[in-house]
């Protein structure tokens, strides 16, 4: 290994660095350190990144979506068979404006499950087994997916 001289560069320096203070989840909150001017560079980032979410919009195409959510359906679960609106709020919470859940006639435990959505999400619907078959949605529409499970009935939306 090679000594350190006082000639390597270094942002342990006090000086060298600007503090910004976060909340932690507990309710805590620490302090991180980084280069100054990077706050700076950050913001750039962010509105660099807000125009080219308003320029992918007016292509057709969503960019992420935030914040997380997490809705349980409740008494609403989603049956196989069934296909139709969900409530108001299930809507306004998961962007999900239709949905219907087909079970195979041909393969056993094989579901597909179709719903629209005007949202972009990682969606994960958690079926009464506790299975989450996930889609992945960056465009406005319907979408489609294919799981197994021996009781495809959807109980729980969750979105990241």
């Amino acid at each position: 290994m090679a000594p350190i001289d006082d000639k390597s560069p270094s942002v342990s320096k006090n000086n060298e660095l600007e503090y910004h203070e976060y909340a932690l989840e507990d309710g805590s909150k620490c302090k991180i350190g980084r280069p100054r001017g990077s706050a700076d560079a950050e913001q750039q980032a962010k509105k660099k990144a807000e125009a080219e979410r308003i320029e992918a919009e007016k292509n057709g195409l969503l960019m992420s979506h935030g914040p997380e959510l997490h809705y349980d359906l409740g008494s609403e679960t989603w049956r196989q068979g069934e296909h139709g609106t969900p409530s108001d709020d299930c809507q306004r919470q998961t962007g999900i404006t239709w949905h219907q859940i087909y079970k195979s006639e041909w393969v056993d435990n094989f579901y597909t499950f179709e719903c629209k959505t005007g949202q972009t999400y990682d969606y994960y619907f958690k079926d009464a087994t506790g299975r989450f078959p996930e889609c992945n949605v960056w465009i406005a529409g319907t979408h489609t997916i294919d799981w197994t499970s021996t009781d495809g009935t959807i109980v729980q939306v969750d979105g990241y």
